[in-house]
């Protein structure tokens, strides 16, 4: 299992130039990154050659990219997609939420359009998944069950469950049976530290100083999730800290567990 950062993480820093940014994030000790589209590429907007041979340079791949899920449903958008995210070499197209999914009267045919695109991503060599935050686990009234599990339930193993464990958490759920219950399919997950406490602790947390058990999510990655990248992403910042030191200090944490 290779660690990657959401570049979300150091949007701060990505102001001062997008390589800039990667060069912090390959000095952490990451492998990978997680690209978030609307945050942008800064001076390699348009220019995925270029993007590629930095991250080459770096040492680093785009495993994975948040888009919106139309860029990936929508067959005259998917045509462009594919084409620049294959020159990166990305794998993982990744919605990172949709008003569709939690819509308990058009969840159904969402669910059935990301099979018909992870059918065409699959061409490629993509796939193409869904990230949740705390709403996915409200439950869907027709079924019964958590909106994520009824998403599960409706897609094909080519549908990547890109958990938020940090968000399965505050939400109540135990990330590592999620994964155990739908093997595979967790090719790669996010690793966002958080705290079941106020919203002031939530946002001054790290990994390893936080309320999840993340032993035990790696264990049910290892074993059961397929799992090849697990995303670090830092979305608040330490106090007086900046995002790159933040976002070390996670990487250091996950470190010292998956060493322990």
């Amino acid at each position: 299992m290779k660690i990657a950062a959401q570049m979300y993480s150091v949007r701060n820093t990505a102001q001062k130039g997008y390589r800039h940014a990667l060069e912090t994030v390959a000095a952490i000790g990451f492998q990978a990154v997680e690209p978030a589209e609307w945050c942008g590429y800064g001076e390699f907007n348009g220019n995925p050659r270029e993007l590629k041979k930095c991250l080459d340079d770096l040492g680093l791949t785009a495993c994975s990219v948040h888009l919106s899920a139309d860029a990936f449903l929508n067959p005259e958008k998917r045509a462009g997609m594919i084409d620049f995210y294959s020159v990166l070499g990305t794998k993982y197209i990744i919605c990172p939420g949709d008003g569709r999914f939690t819509d308990p009267y058009i969840n159904a045919k969402f669910a059935d359009d990301c099979n018909a695109a992870a059918a065409e991503l699959k061409k490629a060599g993509m796939y193409c998944g869904f990230h949740n935050h705390q709403l996915e686990f409200l439950i869907d009234p027709n079924t019964g069950k958590t909106f994520w599990e009824t998403f599960a339930d409706r897609t094909s193993s080519d549908v990547v469950l890109e958990q938020d464990c940090g968000w399965s958490t505050l939400a109540c759920q135990d990330p590592a049976d999620l994964i155990r219950k739908y093997p595979g399919r967790s090719g790669i997950l996010h690793f966002k530290p958080a705290v079941r406490c106020s919203e002031e602790s939530v946002k001054q947390s790290i990994i390893g100083k936080d309320s999840v058990d993340w032993k035990s999510i790696i264990k049910a990655a290892e074993q059961y999730g397929g799992t090849e990248f697990a995303v670090i992403e830092q979305e608040w910042f330490l106090p007086g800290k900046t995002d790159v030191e933040s976002l070390a200090a996670s990487f250091q944490g996950l470190m010292e567990i998956l060493h322990s």
